[in-house]
């Protein structure tokens, strides 16, 4: 069951520029890389400490924890 507090894990598929990433998320943001295909993961690097949620989805897509709203981007030329 999942609820309004709920993390988000949202496909973006346009640019993204840094202002509108971190109003997204909530914070300072962190890339992880490696993700399938060329895709960078887009987290709030204080997501620990914040003792925000875990993203279940997230965390299996990067295949480590992950905690908050992330954003996925096909790419990282998709930062501005």
């Amino acid at each position: 069951m999942t609820t309004e507090n709920d993390p988000k894990t949202i496909f973006h598929d346009g640019k993204i520029d840094l202002n509108e990433a971190q109003k997204t998320i909530g914070g300072y943001i962190r890339p992880l890389y490696g993700l399938r295909g060329d895709r960078v993961l887009l987290c709030d690097e204080d997501g620990e400490p914040k003792n925000l949620p875990l993203n279940h989805e997230a965390s299996r897509l990067a295949g480590q924890p992950i905690r908050g709203t992330v954003i996925i981007l096909d790419s990282k030329e998709m930062m501005e």
